[in-house]
């Protein structure tokens, strides 16, 4: 059983209450976290915003080397993980393996994409303003909320801390409940990369307990929230700045035109649909196409659907249990 403390203040904290997190395989427990009060979440913001100016003041390059090293950190403990990963969401194992690696991947791309990024300097006498220039710098926002959902709970939690802390801004990050021993762990590896105190906080609890005080907190000045649109709304009236970005669920089709390869494609629509058991905001829920191609289509998607493995994700099968019960009713 796994056992994790918050990241507050470049210190790993403690309050002796205890979140405990279920394995959806068997509903026993994969580990506990702390389940922070909302003082210890005003600390969390208060060492963000202690710690931001000192942090965005720090050379590019110096963030950079800084946040690599918890980068390999992650890397060098990929497997372990996985393995988290899968005990509190029932993802297979493979496909928790591949999340990391790709978190990685990304954490590399974005150090890329930091280091070219340009000052815009525009020449006025091109739009009637002579002897006039205008400048377009980038500065950091300041402190930043990062809530991360559960079902990518490493990609979608890295994707919004590192583009945000190679900018020179300062995160609180709540993870998803079913995410919650992957975001700790986070911490966990942020704490022994010797991170700055207070650039990277990490606040556990039940998002119902805990989530109003966090997004109403009136020391964030931005959000950025992946879940369920209902969540999405609800965060978007209360929260304290006007900055959030939300990544919701959706609808989405595949649209199969006549000329296309209907054997290569039904394997695609088919991995868009059930991996991960559908638990995706992008997961493909209808197909359009025309009459003439459904009548073809429609057996080669139940002949690939009847494949698919049912079990459990240590054994990598196709479908395995889903995250909670309310994701029956989705």
């Amino acid at each position: 059983m796994y056992k994790f403390k918050a990241l507050l203040n470049g210190e790993l904290f403690d309050n002796n209450k205890e979140l405990e997190i279920i394995n959806p395989v068997d509903f026993s427990t994969a580990g506990v976290v702390v389940s922070l009060s909302k003082q210890d979440i005003n600390n969390a913001f208060l060492a963000a915003k202690t710690s931001q100016k000192a942090w965005e003041n720090t050379d590019l390059e110096k963030r950079i080397e800084i946040l690599d090293k918890w980068k390999k950190l992650i890397d060098k403990n990929k497997e372990e993980l996985a393995q988290i990963i899968m005990s509190e969401t029932a993802k297979p194992y493979k496909d928790c393996l591949t999340e990391v690696i790709r978190s990685v991947e990304y954490i590399d791309q974005t150090f890329y994409e930091v280091r070219n990024l340009k000052t815009l300097i525009i020449d006025g006498s091109k739009y009637g303003a002579k002897n006039k220039i205008g400048t377009f710098m980038r500065v950091a926002k300041g402190v930043g909320v990062a809530i991360s959902p559960f079902n990518y709970p490493i990609n979608l939690a890295v994707s919004k801390i590192f583009p945000c802390l190679v900018t020179g801004n300062t995160i609180v990050f709540k993870p998803a409940t079913q995410g919650s021993l992957i975001g700790a762990k986070l911490g966990e590896l942020a704490y022994q990369a010797n991170l700055p105190e207070g650039i990277f906080n990490v606040v556990t609890g039940r998002g119902r307990e805990i989530g109003d005080d966090i997004v109403t907190n009136k020391l964030a000045d931005f959000i950025s929230f992946t879940g369920s649109v209902e969540v999405g709304k609800h965060l978007l009236q209360i929260s304290s700045t006007k900055d959030v970005v939300l990544e919701l669920g959706g609808k989405d089709p595949a649209i199969v035109l006549d000329d296309l390869d209907l054997e290569k494609y039904a394997k695609e629509i088919i991995s868009g649909a059930f991996s991960y058991s559908g638990q995706r905001c992008t997961a493909i829920k209808r197909v359009i196409t025309t009459d003439k191609i459904a009548d073809k289509l429609t057996p080669i998607l139940k002949e690939k659907v009847n494949k698919l493995t049912v079990g459990l994700p240590k054994d990598n099968c196709d479908i395995t249990p889903l995250i909670d019960q309310k994701q029956l009713i989705l």
